[in-house]
């Protein structure tokens, strides 16, 4: 939802089936409160296209969005 309001893409223009979900970092919080860190790859329909983003949210065991969630994206890769 955050790279369709900037303006980048849409559920239209992604290929679901391709899109790859990284774990980063995760860290237990007072409360049963969980900080998650991911790196999301999102293709393309025409897998011309990548669009990479870090999420950060937090979740607990009853509800997986106890926050915002803040998207970062990756415009370029340097490696």
């Amino acid at each position: 939802m955050s790279m369709k309001n900037a303006g980048i893409t849409d559920a239209t223009q992604i290929n679901e089936k391709e899109t790859k979900v990284i774990l980063l970092a995760y860290q237990a919080l007072p409360r049963g409160i969980f900080k998650e860190i991911y790196d999301i790859t999102y293709f393309s329909n025409d897998r011309k296209h990548v669009f990479e983003v870090i999420t950060s949210s937090e979740s607990s065991y009853e509800e997986c969005s106890m926050s915002d969630v803040t998207t970062f994206f990756i415009s370029k890769r340097l490696e």
